[in-house]
Parts: C-alpha cells; sequence; structure tokens
C-alpha cells in the first residue's frame, strides 16, 4: 500500500506521538507525586518513632526537640533550646543518678550514663565497646571510611614511652619551628601583624599533624594538603546534609549533594597521593622483616608505628600479595586519614582557647614565660622533653582551658557530654537496672560536670592555676589523668590514648608562640563567650582577631 496509505491511515507525525508520550508521563508522575511523598513521610515517622521507642520502652526518658520526622520536615515543631534543655537533664537525672537520651548530631539518640554508674563501665574489656565505632558514627564517616579497629589504639599505646615520645619531641619542635613563623610572623617591613586566630591556628596544626603521621615530605605537598583541608571542612556539613533528611533518601543525597561530591572528590584526592607511599612502606617491612619505625634515611612517622602494630595484630598480613592485601591496605591508608583529622582539630581547637584566655587574662602571661625560662635554664638551655616536667603552672593553665573549653577530640567541637562509646555487646548495669543491646551508643556529661560547683568551686571562672600544688612546685592532678570529674580525654578503658602525645603537641606549640611573639586582640575585650553553641557542639568563635608581633631576643 505504500507510505502514503500509512499515512492516511496514521495522519500523526512521530513528534506529535512523542509530545503525547511526554504529556502522559509528566501527567502520570504528577498525579503519584503525592503519593511518594506521602510514603517517604510515613517512613520517616515511623523510623522516627521506632527509634525513640527503644528507649522509652526502656524507661528512658528522652531529651530533644519531640519530634519523630527528620529536620526538614519538622514544619509543625517551636524551636527548642536543647543547650538548656540538656542543662536542665543534669540536674534532673544525672545528679540523681539516672540516665537519659539525647539526640545529637548524627540524628540518632544516645544514652548519657550518670557518673555514678561508671565503676560498672569504665574497666570494660576493649571488645566489649569502642570508642572509634562511635566516632566513626557521629562524624558520617561509617558510610565512606573502614572503621578504626583497636589497631589504632595500640599504635598510640605503643607510643607512650619514653624512647618514642623522645622522637616525638624532636620532631614537634622542628616543625613547631618550621610552620609557626610561616603563619605568625609579620610581613616584611611590618611591626604587628592582624591574625585571625582560629584559622591560623588550623593552618599551623594541619601541617605538624600531616608531619607527625606521614613525615615532613607530605606537607610540601599543597596539593595534598588542599585536599586534606577541603575534606576535614566538608565531614561535618555532609553529615548535617544527609540527616537533614528522611533515612529513605540519604542514599540520594549521599550520590547528587554538591557538599557530598566534594567530600568524596577531596578524599580521593587524598588517597591517590598517600597510596604508593603507603605500599612502598609496607613493601620495606614486608621485605625486609623489620620494625618500620624508622627508614633507611632517618625519617620517623605515626604511620609507620601504625604499619608495624598492624602486622603484630594480623591486620596486615606480613607476606605480600595475601588474600585480603586490598582491603587491609585500604583499611590502614583510611585510619591514618582519620587519625590526621583527630589529631589536628582538637590540638588547634585547644591551643585556640589557650590564646583567647592568655588575652583575656594578661596577668598570667608573664609569669608563665619565666616559669618556661627557668625550666629552659635547668635543661642547660636544650629544647629537652624534660622542659614539660619544670613547667607545671603552665600544665595547670592547659587542664584548666581542657576543663572549661574542653574539646571534642574526635571531630572538630567541643561536646556537651563525651565518654562516648558504642557497645559491641550486652550490657547491663545493675545500679541504673538498665540493659543496653550491642550497637547502642553511651556518653558521659562533660560540660555540665566540669562547670558543677559540687566538682570545682567557682566553676565558671577561669583559674590558670586551679592544679597548681605551690607547696609541692607540682600540678596535681597531671594534665593528662582523668576521673569521673575531668573526662575531657574520657574516662577508663575508653580514654584516648593519644592524651600524651596530645597534651605535649599543645604545650610544647604554646610554649613556642609564648616566647616567640608578643599578642592583643584587636577588640578591646573577648566576646561574653569564647565559642558558639550549636545544639549539641560548641565551636571556638571564629572570629576572634589577634595583632602578633616577633619578640626580640
Amino acid at each position: 500500500m505504500g507510505s502514503a496509505n500509512m499515512t492516511v491511515l496514521y495522519p500523526i507525525s512521530l513528534p506529535a506521538v512523542v509530545g503525547v508520550l511526554s504529556q502522559s508521563n509528566w501527567n502520570y508522575a504528577l498525579a503519584i507525586a503525592p503519593l511518594i511523598g506521602l510514603t517517604i513521610v510515613i517512613c520517616d515517622y515511623v523510623d522516627g518513632w521506632s527509634r525513640r521507642k527503644a528507649f522509652t520502652s526502656k524507661g528512658i526518658t528522652i531529651v530533644d526537640e519531640g519530634s519523630n520526622l527528620s529536620p526538614v520536615l519538622r514544619w509543625m515543631n517551636a524551636s527548642t533550646d536543647l543547650v538548656k534543655a540538656n542543662a536542665n537533664a543534669y540536674k534532673q537525672y544525672i545528679k540523681n543518678g539516672k540516665p537519659y537520651a539525647m539526640r545529637m548530631h548524627h540524628g540518632d539518640h544516645v544514652v548519657v550514663l550518670p557518673g555514678s554508674s561508671a565503676k560498672e563501665w569504665r574497666n570494660l574489656p576493649r571488645e566489649h565497646h569502642s570508642f572509634y565505632e562511635a566516632v566513626s558514627v557521629i562524624t558520617g564517616q561509617e558510610h565512606y571510611m573502614a572503621n578504626m579497629n583497636t589497631t589504632s589504639a595500640d599504635t598510640l599505646n605503643a607510643c607512650n614511652n619514653k624512647s618514642t615520645m623522645n622522637k616525638f619531641h624532636e620532631l614537634l619542635l622542628s616543625e613547631i619551628d618550621r610552620h609557626l613563623p610561616l603563619t605568625y610572623d609579620p610581613p616584611s617591613g611590618q611591626d604587628w601583624h592582624e591574625i585571625n586566630t582560629l584559622p591560623a591556628n588550623l593552618e599551623v596544626f594541619s601541617k605538624i599533624a600531616t608531619s607527625l603521621i606521614y613525615g615532613p615530605e607530605f606537607t610540601s605537598n599543597p596539593i595534598f594538603m588542599d585536599h586534606f583541608r577541603l575534606w576535614a571542612a566538608t565531614i561535618m556539613p555532609t553529615l548535617y546534609v544527609q540527616t537533614n533528611y528522611p533515612r529513605i533518601l540519604r542514599p540520594l543525597i549521599w550520590h547528587f549533594h554538591p557538599v557530598c561530591r566534594t567530600l568524596r572528590s577531596s578524599l580521593n584526592g587524598m588517597k591517590e597521593i598517600l597510596l604508593p607511599g603507603i605500599l612502598n612502606r609496607i613493601h620495606r617491612v614486608q621485605t625486609n622483616k623489620r620494625s618500620s619505625a624508622v627508614d633507611e634515611n632517618g625519617r620517623f612517622s605515626l604511620l609507620d608505628y601504625h604499619i608495624d602494630a598492624a602486622l603484630k595484630d594480623g591486620s596486615l598480613d606480613r607476606y605480600e600479595g595475601g588474600p585480603e592485601a586490598k582491603s587491609q591496605v585500604i583499611r590502614l591508608m583510611d585510619n591514618s586519614i582519620q587519625s590526621l583529622f583527630q589529631i589536628e582539630y582538637p590540638e588547634a581547637i585547644n591551643v585556640t582557647y589557650m590564646m583567647y584566655a592568655i588575652m583575656e587574662h594578661p596577668e598570667y602571661l608573664e609569669p608563665l614565660r619565666e616559669e618556661i625560662l627557668t625550666a629552659l635554664k635547668l635543661c642547660n638551655n636544650e629544647w629537652t622533653p624534660e622542659i614539660l616536667n619544670h613547667c607545671p603552672k603552665l600544665e595547670s593553665f592547659n587542664r584548666e582551658a581542657f576543663r572549661m573549653r574542653d574539646e571534642y577530640t574526635i571531630n572538630i567541637y567541643q561536646m556537651l557530654v563525651i565518654n562516648m562509646r558504642t557497645f559491641l555487646k550486652p550490657f547491663t548495669s545493675k545500679s541504673l537496672k538498665l540493659s543496653l543491646s550491642p550497637g547502642t551508643m553511651t556518653m558521659t556529661p562533660c560540660r555540665a560536670v566540669h562547670l558543677d560547683s559540687d566538682n570545682y568551686p567557682d566553676p565558671t571562672t577561669f583559674n590558670g592555676l586551679r592544679f597548681y600544688d605551690e607547696a609541692n612546685g607540682t600540678c596535681s592532678p597531671r594534665i593528662t589523668t582523668t576521673s569521673p570529674t575531668f573526662l575531657t580525654f574520657s574516662h577508663g578503658t575508653g580514654s584516648c590514648p593519644a592524651r600524651a602525645l596530645v597534651a605535649q603537641m599543645t604545650r610544647l606549640t604554646f610554649i613556642k608562640f609564648l616566647l616567640s611573639y608578643d599578642m592583643e586582640l584587636i577588640k578591646e575585650t573577648m566576646p561574653a563567650e569564647y565559642g558558639i553553641p550549636h545544639p549539641l557542639v560548641y565551636f571556638p568563635t571564629p572570629d576572634v582577631r589577634m595583632r602578633v608581633r616577633a619578640r626580640k631576643g
């Protein structure tokens, strides 16, 4: 019949057919969109209700905004002052020996345990609970990084000896002397240098931490450092973006949201640079059958100790080409990147708080400088590790800064609670008559404990010599000593294994800064509050600027 007859029978053109079909698809999509939206809301509500029910069924009171919905769907909710709510919960529940649950910034609830129950969990074996598991969850890294295992803690514990700390001391001094002037020295021809305090310290400690973990050569790689800074800066925004939406939509948010894509890109960029160096170090150990802690060029890094610890506990094969070699190397690399983040941010935050304190309380400046100079003389003007043992006033000043501005050591913020752990096995508290299932995260109040007048006299006043024992010329308790009333480094078997290194880094950097620079606030007074309260976190006020000049002599 030919094409002409076909035209007569079917006079509609192909574009018209496509248009009709497209319109039909749009009509269909518009018709089912409300159903999809309703399904998402219902699923989100049921998810939130079931998670809250898991706590209320155990008789645990929940302190949050009172919604079963994700933040983006809480259009009916009035704003809730969670900082005030948790302060009230501390008085109502914790002080009376009762637990409560609160929603953390990762979107789920944690059980806040009273200090009176500490004897039941503080000495539990590590296979019963995990600090690193909790870290991975509340920072959102569980979705894209290998979980940190006990090897990371073993690595840091292996460094807590005099010989290793002395090596870290030498490297620390070298890197502080190298990077502090690059950030704080005034430009040529200028006397004073105006600096935004927190970003400056983040810059310094990003390089010091990189040198400690991977070696000084990595700080000279601007591409690696740019990738690291961008990744670190997008960790928490990525978490907030995802947890703002219903759980059912989070995989889509992770794949398509610009912030999440930026995080993945920067993380992949870091790994591309790190992987060859890590493989070379592992190869050296596997072929030479010896420790990697110091290579043939005398270089030293925390990564090398991590490799040794992984070989000892079996999480890394002693021979090349093992069946799980690829996954083992990826885990090792992921853990080293997480360690870099966990060392840089807490140190930068704590030194920032110490600088804020010394500028607000300049009466401590000269006594501390005098103590440091005396310590140097006692060490024959050599920067030996013993210098820190001769500076009890500085140690007290640092411990007081930890107490009042106790940073959250695993992710960038100061927490209202700490002593964080995820239970890996069932746990029962007889004193609380409470049973917790594996996967439950618990914490213990930190900020509330540190600002409790029952624990410290005049707790809201900064007293740099609060822990200085003038009669004996010592700091008592020592800066790294934990207790139920001093939780900066957590308490018990979950205590921060890096606390000795953390304290050493903080004090050495602050000592060098005090001796090398004069500083003053650009504004006449410090802000009334050093930090910015987020619903459940506390971050140093980022816009405090100061003038700095190099000291003569």
